[in-house]
């Protein structure tokens, strides 16, 4: 029962930035784009877009064969896409995709898996959702810093709290963290 109710909670929380952005928060549509990814699992290929909705165009930004769909990040000063990946070491990886040059790079190498990813209003911090290599089930949220290509682990010694989901705003410069103890949810 419980499980259903922080599952309930999060899809509320993912609707109230989805939907209630719009009603409760000043957001000018024109100063917005919109990045989507769609995935085809026939020919395992991720297409990244823009959308712009006053020109109610779409750009493709990268089209990539990928194992599975990923999350990613657009940075529109830079024109470089981020993207959670297989590495060489079969874990899921931070990958960072220069689009005026084309040229993919490997970015970290110490999780097991990266798969949300949002990028911060200056576009200087990606946020992420980590899974550490040593652990199974215990998530984490990571930042990268693009400046100094360093990496920060967030409570990285708490083996109880693990991040269901998060929200970055880049309206209000704030996260929003949905979490739940591993112990608790074991214990129902």
């Amino acid at each position: 029962m419980k499980k259903k109710v922080l599952l309930l909670f999060a899809i509320v929380v993912v609707m109230f930035f989805l939907l209630g952005s719009k009603l409760f928060f000043n957001n000018n549509v024109s100063d917005s784009k919109f990045y989507i990814n769609i995935f085809n699992p026939k020919n395992l290929m991720n297409t990244f877009y823009q959308y712009d909705p006053i020109k109610n165009t779409n750009k493709i930004l990268l089209s990539d064969n990928m194992e599975d769909y990923t999350s990613f990040a657009y940075s529109e000063g830079s024109n470089k896409l981020y993207f959670a990946d297989g590495a060489k070491d079969h874990t899921i990886q931070l990958f960072e995709n220069d689009l005026n040059t084309n040229q993919s790079k490997q970015l970290t190498t110490e999780f097991s898996n990266i798969d949300f990813i949002q990028i911060d209003k200056e576009q200087n911090i990606l946020f992420m959702r980590v899974l550490l290599k040593d652990e199974y089930k215990n998530f984490h949220i990571a930042t990268y810093n693009l400046q100094t290509n360093k990496v920060e682990i967030w409570a990285k010694e708490d083996k109880d709290r693990s991040i269901l989901d998060f929200n970055y705003n880049p309206n209000s410069n704030k996260l929003i963290v949905v979490s739940y103890s591993e112990k608790d949810d074991t214990k129902n």
